[in-house]
């Protein structure tokens, strides 16, 4: 429920089927999950509640915006659908001789191995039913069958679109940027370069002995050497008179 007091039928991140919800394209159930609800206004001018919907293992930007009667819960009768569509459409497409490869409509490969051999019978023999001598009938088959060719052509073109996005990315991330240097800037980067390849001499960081350690290691060295000056004068106090009584010394002379 939402701030309009819409009901919505399905909730965000719900498996679902879904029909194509181009009314050109083949009838045929999607899987799917819905990604988004909203409310729009129909052509009466009345609110009704459309679901973003995300259909498995396509791109992103295939995702679509449906209304309510086009999905459906994901529940055995609706697989029961989805099957019955599939196989409908892959009959048309075995009749008018198209290739495998060609029969790329959702559910259509998946649900074909799951089908038992009766079913498979069935779906071969309704690729033998010979057409009806009605002509509108034979208009009808080739629209429908022109439709589902579209389809299975979008749906290529949607697994295909993906590899090209996935190489363009890592082009992207691969770009060669052209910068101009400086002279004197590239003489420095040649010289680190040689001395960092060829010399060894890059810096490891942090540095064992910083500028922190050497000032700690002076002002020890400071202290001590000033502490043991200090402990040796009092020590000898009577050092500098010996040294001026000594038999070298000679007093001044009396005017």
């Amino acid at each position: 429920m939402n701030s309009w007091g819409m009901k919505f039928k399905f909730h965000k991140g719900e498996k679902v089927l879904c029909f194509e919800p181009d009314p050109s394209k083949a009838k045929v159930l999607y899987d799917a999950k819905v990604v988004d609800i909203a409310t729009v206004k129909d052509d009466k001018g009345k609110r009704v509640p459309k679901y973003l919907i995300h259909f498995n293992g396509w791109n992103r930007s295939w995702d679509r915006w449906a209304a309510e009667d086009h999905v459906l819960r994901d529940s055995d009768n609706n697989r029961k659908l989805q099957r019955k569509l599939a196989r409908k459409a892959l009959a048309r497409m075995r009749k008018k001789g198209w290739k495998k490869r060609r029969c790329r409509l959702p559910g259509v490969n998946s649900i074909s191995k799951s089908l038992t051999e009766e079913e498979k019978e069935k779906s071969d023999d309704a690729s033998l039913i010979s057409p009806s001598d009605d002509s509108d009938k034979d208009i009808s088959d080739q629209e429908s069958l022109k439709s589902e060719s579209d389809s299975s052509e979008d749906m290529n073109n949607m697994r295909e679109e993906q590899e090209p996005q996935t190489k363009k990315e890592s082009e992207d991330k691969s770009i060669t940027v052209n910068i101009d240097i400086p002279d004197v800037l590239k003489k420095k980067l040649e010289d680190d370069c040689y001395y960092i390849n060829k010399r060894k001499k890059l810096v490891k960081l942090p540095c064992l002995v910083n500028v922190v350690n050497i000032l700690e290691s002076y002002v020890k060295h400071f202290t001590l050497n000033a502490a043991f000056s200090a402990n040796e004068r009092c020590r000898h106090p009577q050092s500098s008179l010996q040294t001026n009584m000594s038999p070298h010394y000679m007093p001044p002379e009396r005017k």
